[in-house]
């Protein structure tokens, strides 16, 4: 009974460290005032590009920033709303880790924008700041390994927009994105979310409801990343048309620390904008 006792202790013991080796390391101890050290960070994982949000949180005491460096849209018209051309030039997403599974971020969603809408009668436009999100991102489990990853985000819109831009009202969204690796290393996430949104008349909310599926592979280079996604929308006001999109995209990390993307997100029905093509950085502080 002793040697066996001892063969079984002896073999715990040889096993320790390896267990050790595949737990996923402690960062309980980092928060905004005492930063995650550059040797701890996980891999860089901006939400960008895509409709789809990422899973993983900003280490804590980081900071990071994404953001277009400029996108279009064309609308096409459909009796009776009017054809829409539109431009923003920078819509920045500001990032702070706050723990070890929890970032809040602060966003514009256009520090200037342009449009143009134009029907049988004429044509107007509308110009200026775009409104501002207040959000948070909260891991709930696979932040630092493991082949799943799930998250929580919340937002909250500050109606800051140029009066003919916007809705002047708050409004608010919620996200739950799941990544998971398939084989031959693709990554796919899925993605529900709801919105409590206003009305077309803007006297009242409806829930608003998404869903988007991101696949992404890396390709020929080490860095560059494929994409394709599709993501749809779909409104509780029975009058409002499901929107529906096929989103292309490539995103190419530079450093450790820096990744370029471009996308489009292309309409597949006609209550569907026809295209948003963009451009945009990530950058990790």
């Amino acid at each position: 009974m002793r040697s066996i006792l001892g063969a079984a202790l002896a073999a715990c013991v040889a096993t320790t460290p390896a267990l050790a080796e595949d737990a996923p390391p402690d960062k309980s101890g980092y928060t905004l005032f005492n930063p995650t050290p550059d040797s701890a960070l996980r891999d860089f994982a901006p939400d960008r590009p895509g409709k789809a949000h990422g899973t993983t949180t900003l280490d804590a005491g980081r900071f990071q920033i994404e953001t277009d460096f400029a996108n279009t849209t064309y609308f096409p018209a459909r009796r009776p709303d009017p054809t829409v051309r539109a431009y923003t030039f920078g819509a920045p997403m500001l990032k702070a880790g706050v723990t070890s599974f929890m970032d809040v971020q602060l966003v514009s969603t256009g520090l200037y924008n342009w449009q143009s809408a134009r029907d049988a009668t004429g044509s107007s436009v509308a110009k200026g700041f775009g409104d501002t999100l207040l959000g948070t991102k909260v891991n709930l489990f696979g932040n630092d390994g493991g082949d799943q990853s799930m998250a929580f985000l919340a937002f909250a819109k500050i109606p800051t927009a140029a009066r003919a831009l916007g809705n002047g009202k708050p409004e608010y969204t919620f996200f739950l994105p799941f990544t998971t690796k398939l084989p031959q290393d693709f990554m796919l996430t899925l993605e529900p979310g709801y919105g409590s949104l206003r009305n077309s008349a803007n006297n009242g909310y409806r829930g608003d409801y998404t869903f988007a599926a991101n696949l992404q592979h890396e390709l020929f280079v080490k860095g560059l990343t494929g994409g394709l996604e599709i993501a749809a929308e779909w409104s509780a006001a029975r009058k409002d048309r499901t929107k529906v999109s096929l989103d292309p995209m490539l995103a190419y990390q530079i450093t450790k620390n820096l990744q370029i993307d471009a996308g489009l997100y292309i309409g597949l029905n006609r209550a569907t904008p026809r295209y948003v093509a963009y451009t945009g950085f990530a950058y990790r502080f």
